[in-house]
């Protein structure tokens, strides 16, 4: 859980997701981009609390040396530590319906996830807003979070709502995608992103034995 505690005590989190986009100027002056829209790995720049005694720390140090920039951990941000929910709360007005949606189709390297909504349905208001977090399968062990890209009006009447996400949807081979259709949606702070640290700084102990480390924590998911 040592990635999850330099989360939980960071003081500055930089989240990115880049896409893979190339561009040149031709020789008439255009500017031409070319852009694949599939995984956008998510970044997390972490500064971590350097106030904290390295007494308290010394464990949490001996599981970040051992992870080191080898193996992967699925973290939170908002769940474990509150103070953090509202970078990733949910924006809607209808928590009870997405509490029992599930996850009625997807297409590989499609950018639109279907979910069902057969137990409810409302007047007004939002099942998901720009900026939500969503995580299809995740209790089978499909490991990809996704946000919303347009706000998603609750529907008059149960069914299938389509919902635009960020990036393509991911293939997992295991479990492969049959397997969690038809399987609850994860939301808001329940998401979780799968990382590996791919930088990990030094630690140092200032002052009055503090624990301080070099500079920032980059951590990037994992994507199998």
């Amino acid at each position: 859980m040592s990635i999850q505690n330099i989360i939980d005590g960071s003081t500055n989190i930089t989240i990115s997701r880049p896409a893979m986009t190339s561009q040149q100027v031709t020789r008439s002056g255009r500017l031409v981009s070319s852009s694949v829209n599939f995984s956008r790995p998510w970044r997390f720049n972490v500064t971590y609390n350097p106030g904290q005694r390295y007494t308290n720390s010394r464990g949490m140090v001996e599981t970040l040396d051992y992870l080191d920039r080898r193996y992967t951990e699925d973290v939170d941000i908002g769940d474990t530590n509150t103070n953090l929910s509202y970078i990733t709360e949910y924006q809607g007005d209808y928590a009870n319906i997405m509490n029992t949606a599930t996850l009625t189709n997807v297409n590989n390297y499609s950018d639109t996830i279907t979910i069902n909504v057969t137990s409810g349905s409302g007047s007004g208001g939002y099942l998901l807003k720009k900026g939500d977090f969503i995580q299809p399968g995740k209790t089978q062990g499909y490991p990809y979070t996704y946000t919303v890209v347009n706000d998603v009006p609750v529907p008059v009447s149960s069914g299938n709502v389509s919902v635009l996400v960020h990036r393509n949807f991911i293939p997992h081979d295991y479990p492969n995608t049959a397997t969690f259709i038809g399987q609850s949606i994860s939301y808001g702070t329940n998401v979780r992103f799968r990382v590996q640290m791919v930088s990990k700084p030094d630690h140092s102990i200032v002052g009055d034995q503090l624990f301080n480390s070099t500079s920032v924590y980059v951590l990037q998911e994992v994507i199998e």
